[in-house]
């Protein structure tokens, strides 16, 4: 009895606008209140903002984009080529907008390695206050071929878990292809060629003479091709003139861009010789009479892989005054991709 007009006392005090006794459950709500709230703000207040938090009933897509420089022409054996990869969320449900997002990791691939690689394989998305979401990689061209870039980016969610976020289990958003097309945009090409005949020894030089393209698989190149002319080693009477002509040279890729063929067409070399020859009447060397030289080495024509290689041919060098005066020898001719463009 005494209990149930404790209570009624209570409950009018209450109506008077004084203070009443709290029951014990209004009490523990209240420290419950005092103690936890505050441990969930500081706890948020420790923990990164949740970058991949959506709103509630909010939903996000994830999109990512990789480009290569609009500006960018052919890619040459040797070049780095830039890669752009943007990483955009665009919210769904209760509106659509997007926007690109800074943090996420990117993970790049190369689906044929042997044709070039990325430097750096995984990057993040930078924080850059006028392009920011935005990974730049960089593509190492090292052979002629095809291949494809692809770029995963680590999308990773923030879960509530008690007093804490935590991230949870990366989902992968693929970028579109990006297909790749390495070519070689030079050549270096040396050749030596030899003949002999009648006791002279010709030779033509042709020192890494740059064949560039001009075309998608197509090389032109003009080049001086520098003479020795002399008379065999142990003559009496040694002699030796130099001279120079022209080279041109042609080169055609195949469809696949994996064999090469290069076409040297040499220029008439128009030259005078004066070489000494032994008198048994003085014992001595005395002067010829000028002789002039005018041959022209037969085209070389080579097939080669794209990545070049070494080749040794027949070569006749054709008089062109007098046929007899033709003499058959061969060329050893070295052709090498350079790099860049």
């Amino acid at each position: 009895m005494n209990r149930n007009s404790n209570s009624y006392k209570d409950l009018s005090a209450h109506t008077a606008g004084r203070h009443p006794v709290r029951s014990p459950i209004a009490r523990w709500r209240n420290v419950f209140s005092a103690l936890v709230l505050p441990a969930l703000f500081l706890g948020s207040l420790s923990q990164p903002p949740p970058a991949q938090a959506a709103p509630a009933r909010a939903k996000y897509a994830y999109f990512v984009f990789a480009t290569l420089p609009k500006s960018y022409g052919t890619i040459c054996v040797g070049d780095n080529v830039p890669i752009s990869v943007r990483v955009a969320r665009t919210s769904i449900d209760i509106q659509t907008d997007s926007m690109n997002i800074s943090g996420i990791w990117v993970a790049g691939s190369v689906q044929d390695p042997g044709i070039g690689k990325l430097i750096i394989a995984r990057k993040e998305t930078g924080f850059d206050y006028e392009q920011p979401g935005i990974a730049g990689f960089i593509f190492h061209a090292e052979k002629p071929g095809k291949t494809t870039l692809f770029f995963n980016a680590e999308i990773r969610y923030y879960q509530s878990t008690i007093l804490k976020w935590i991230y949870g289990p990366a989902k992968i958003a693929q970028s579109n292809p990006v297909e790749v097309t390495v070519e070689v945009c030079k050549y270096k090409v040396s050749v030596v060629s030899h003949w002999e005949f009648n006791g002279l020894n010709y030779m033509a030089i042709i020192d890494q003479a740059g064949m560039s393209a001009d075309a998608p698989g197509h090389f032109t190149g003009t080049a001086q091709v520098f003479w020795v002319i002399r008379l065999p080693p142990g003559n009496p009477c040694p002699s030796v003139t130099t001279s120079t002509s022209q080279v041109d040279l042609t080169g055609s890729m195949d469809a696949d861009g994996q064999h090469l063929v290069v076409d040297l067409a040499y220029q008439l070399l128009d030259t005078y010789w004066n070489y000494d020859i032994w008198d048994n009447t003085v014992s001595a060397c005395s002067t010829s009479s000028e002789t002039h030289v005018l041959y022209t080495p037969a085209s070389l024509t080579l097939s080669l892989p794209s990545y070049g290689g070494v080749s040794t041919q027949s070569q006749t060098l054709v008089n062109q005054i007098y046929a007899a005066l033709n003499m058959t020898g061969s060329a050893k001719v070295a052709v090498l991709p350079v790099a860049g463009h």
